[in-house]
């Protein structure tokens, strides 16, 4: 009986390894679910190629071609400052501007005039004299024909002497008067009071800053675009561009004149430059105020083999293509971004390509399609 309390454990453990292979040997393998393959429905929207004309649209900055910091030319006291050289205000070519006291520039031109008149006296007499020499030495070569007449018995020298004082006093009374012109600024061309910074009764060296101002006469807007883009304009031909600003339903007629010289060393992009134009010059200047931004539509070049493709059907920078019932993912060349549109090149592509217009789960490049009917 011992014993086999001794072999209890083990005889146990044995019956259920048996038990466990047993039942593993009637257990029913369980049937294989063939899984049914699921293939999209999609609808697809054709396109094919064709001629277009490029229309680019960009934000610029709104700027005065000309921008002027006013700078004394003379030293003096302001004594007058135009009402119109508030910030924002408006002014007219030729208005004065400032005026610096004028009363000891005034006193230079007489004191230069006094002296031209000496200097004018002096060359008068001096010419009366080189007369009566002259004379006297063709009166005296009748009885000495062979006698040589030099420059000093001629007085050439001290009439060339004041003519040169003559002519000395005259240019210092041109300076005069120059420096007396100086104490009055006036506008050199239409436009408006950026900032005064200076006022009436302040003393002003030459070089001192009196205010900013610029034109608005000719006005700009830089348009910062990619270099591939830039080149789709044709600047030779300087295109029509529609400026448009917001709260205004009628957009500005312009005129691309030009590129920028050189890249923006931030953005590496390039400035297309829009010019107002001339019909519209009148009322550019109350409209378009220095520093805005504005929207510019620009009608680019005419190319050919090109697809028009809306916005909406992009994922990214890719196109979900239809080809032939399996889906192909393209990375197309994209050659200008219009407003709604993107414009892509054609070539290597087909004549007309079919993209996927629905929503899909999973984007699989070569996943079976099927188009909906």
């Amino acid at each position: 009986m011992k014993k086999f309390k001794a072999f209890l454990p083990l005889i146990i453990i044995l019956g259920a390894v048996v038990l466990f292979l047993v039942m593993t040997k009637l257990r029913t393998a369980p049937h294989a679910v063939e899984q049914e393959e699921h293939i999209p429905t999609i609808s697809v929207k054709s396109f094919s190629q064709k001629t277009h004309t490029i229309k680019l649209t960009a934000t610029g900055t709104v700027r005065s071609e000309t921008a002027v910091t006013l700078l004394p030319e003379v030293v003096g006291k302001i004594v007058f400052i135009s009402k119109k050289m508030n910030r924002g205000g408006y002014f007219r070519k030729g208005d004065l501007l400032f005026r610096i006291d004028s009363r000891e520039y005034a006193l230079q031109v007489e004191s230069a005039s006094a002296a031209v008149e000496q200097q004018e006296v002096r060359y008068q007499t001096e010419l009366a004299q080189a007369k009566i020499a002259k004379e006297e030495w063709e009166s005296f070569q009748k009885d000495n024909p062979d006698a040589e007449a030099g420059e000093l018995t001629l007085r050439e020298p001290q009439l060339k002497m004041a003519q040169a004082n003559l002519d000395a006093a005259k240019a210092q009374l041109n300076v005069a008067k120059l420096r007396l012109a100086k104490t009055e600024i006036h506008a050199p061309f239409k436009g408006r009071v950026v900032e005064r910074r200076v006022g009436k009764g302040q003393f002003v060296a030459m070089g001192s800053q009196l205010a900013t101002i610029i034109s608005t006469e000719k006005i700009e807007i830089a348009l910062p675009l990619p270099v591939e883009e830039v080149a789709l304009v044709p600047l030779d031909k300087k295109p029509e561009a529609l400026i448009y600003i917001t709260g205004k339903k009628e957009p500005i007629k312009g005129i691309v004149v030009r590129s920028a010289a050189q890249l923006d060393a931030r953005s590496r992009m390039l400035d297309l430059i829009v010019a107002i134009s001339p019909s519209q010059k009148k009322n550019s200047g109350t409209t378009l105020i220095d520093g805005a931004f504005v929207s510019v539509h620009i009608m680019g070049k005419e190319m050919k083999n090109l697809f028009v493709i809306p916005r909406e059907l992009f994922h990214g920078e890719e196109l979900w293509i239809d080809d032939g019932g399996l889906l192909k993912i393209l990375k197309p060349q994209i050659i200008a971004h219009e407003k709604e549109h993107l414009i892509i090149s054609g070539k290597s592509l087909p004549a007309t390509i079919s993209i996927v217009s629905s929503m899909l789960e999973i984007a699989v490049d070569g996943a079976k399609l099927q188009v909906a009917k």
